[in-house]
């Protein structure tokens, strides 16, 4: 194979102590470097795959056979010193053997030419004196050279930043003007659309203060709304923007104090912020939509979340009604649109996002007299619920979807069941429920609960109860029997 490679001719100090110079520095195959290797060398991973080569293989370079004696693990990362996209696609050697395959051009000096130098400062010691030194050192010896320390690194960032965010400035100032010119634009174009709609405003008895009071209301959701979703958008790509810097120097390196002043100093107080919670809503002019934003910050995290979250009741449709959320966070975006069906004697809720059917619910199905059937089906995962609750506690219209689900780590967890299916009733005093629990690939029943109650008609202040949960393969699973007994106090 012929090709332009990377090779690097390494000091008897560094090959010593390679795992220290260049940070994750891990073997895959073979071994490292050894005092007495001569034409040996070390491939990095990227260049072992496409040289189809592995420890104790032999490869040429020039005229020169080199016996690979190790194969470096794969890094992730680029740049920096060291850093995962050099290592990869570099091959080491010591520098003997690398002055013997590349003798100086000039005979009279001895040696190769080095191009890079890697210097580790004595602990305790000041790495910019230590790089002033070395400067200094090299240029009365005819070598002028020039160093590049982290500090020097820090401050190139620092002013490409600086840079960054004097033009991102800008933007943003003209950004601003653009948008309260479109602001005044809008406002104005509604006033004159809605110019039958002030005038029964008007007619009714309103009044010019109560008018403009609706379109400055609607006019500061829309920017607050605008605003808190480019808050959002501008936090997501700062926070991609920093792990990509911090990417490019590795793990190990934190620049999260770069520009930012230090961390702050911890205060003490009777009273401690956790979290805040703004919630704003209302209606629209259009009296078929209804609309809520919730956004929440904490003391932990910083920016939690914000939920916009609109009711939409179409008049043509007096039967169906649609609530639309959209939750964005750190972490995920996750839309949910909920379609409810009312029927009269059923209603039925669809899940999706938007337009991806997630499953559905039945809270009730009115059976006449005073039986209802509910069910939920689940079509993309399981069925969750509440952590600490009992499968015989616990109705079909009481387990949720996983796209309604807050948060399943804390406070719900997944069930083993894809559909429940529940019939409820009372008579006499006598209150019963059975549920059947499914998986979509079996329509027999893999779980049974049932739970009966009796309230004697004499004495409405005790209840007796049983219940019990049943595996059709493994038999009786949960046997419940509870009394209860309360009273009112005034």
């Amino acid at each position: 194979m012929k090709g332009l490679l990377r090779l690097t001719g390494l000091s008897p100090g560094v090959t010593q102590d390679f795992r220290g110079v260049f940070r994750r520095f891990n073997i895959a195959e073979g071994r490292g470097f050894q005092p007495d290797d001569i034409y040996s060398i070390v491939l990095g991973n990227q260049v072992a795959k496409d040289l189809g080569v592995k420890a104790g293989d032999e490869i040429n370079i020039g005229k020169k056979k080199l016996k690979v004696i190790g194969v470096l693990a794969a890094l992730e990362g680029r740049g920096g010193l060291g850093g995962g996209g050099g290592i990869n696609n570099s091959l080491y050697i010591s520098i003997g053997t690398m002055e013997e395959m590349f003798p100086a051009k000039e005979p009279e000096k001895e040696g190769t030419v080095v191009s890079a130098v890697y210097i580790k400062a004595a602990k305790g010691s000041k790495v910019s004196d230590v790089s002033q030194r070395v400067r200094q050192a090299m240029t009365r010896s005819g070598t002028p050279v020039n160093t590049v320390t982290a500090e020097d690194l820090s401050n190139r960032i620092n002013s490409v930043l600086g840079q960054l965010q004097g033009t991102l400035a800008a933007i943003a100032a003209i950004s601003l003007l653009v948008g309260a010119i479109g602001v005044m634009n809008t406002m104005y174009t509604s006033v004159l659309e809605r110019t039958r709609e002030i005038g029964i405003l008007k007619a009714v008895g309103a009044k010019d203060k109560h008018v403009l009071g609706l379109f400055l209301i609607e006019s500061g959701l829309i920017g607050f709304i605008g605003g808190v979703i480019g808050i959002v958008l501008g936090v997501a790509l700062s926070s991609g923007a920093g792990v990509e810097i911090i990417n490019l120097f590795g793990n190990s390196t934190d620049l999260s104090l770069i520009g930012s002043g230090g961390p702050p100093t911890p205060t003490s107080s009777l009273l401690q912020w956790t979290s805040t919670e703004l919630i704003l809503s209302g209606l629209s002019f259009f009296e078929w939509l209804y609309f809520e934003n919730t956004s929440k910050f904490s003391k932990k995290n910083g920016f939690d979340f914000t939920r916009f979250a609109f009711h939409i009741e179409p008049e043509e449709l007096e039967l169906i009604k649609f609530d639309l959320s959209l939750t964005v966070s750190l972490l995920a975006t996750k839309m949910l649109l909920t379609t409810k069906f009312d029927l009269d004697i059923a209603f039925l809720y669809i899940y999706s996002s938007p337009l991806d059917i997630h499953g559905f619910i039945i809270p009730f199905i009115d059976l006449g007299g005073n039986e209802l059937i509910s069910a939920s089906v689940a079509l993309k995962d399981k069925l969750y619920k509440r952590k600490g609750t009992s499968h015989i506690d616990l109705k079909a219209r009481d387990y949720y979807l996983d796209i309604t689900v807050p948060d399943p780590t804390l406070l719900y967890e997944k069930t083993n069941f894809e559909a429940a299916l529940s019939l409820e009733g009372k008579t006499a005093g006598l209150n019963f429920s059975g549920n059947l629990y499914f998986t979509l690939d079996n329509l027999r029943p893999v779980f049974i609960t049932g739970e009966i109650s009796y309230e004697p008609d004499l004495a409405r202040e005790f209840s007796f109860t049983g219940g019990l949960a049943v595996d059709p393969t493994a038999g009786l699973q949960q046997l419940v029997v509870k009394v209860e007994w309360w009273f009112y106090g005034f």
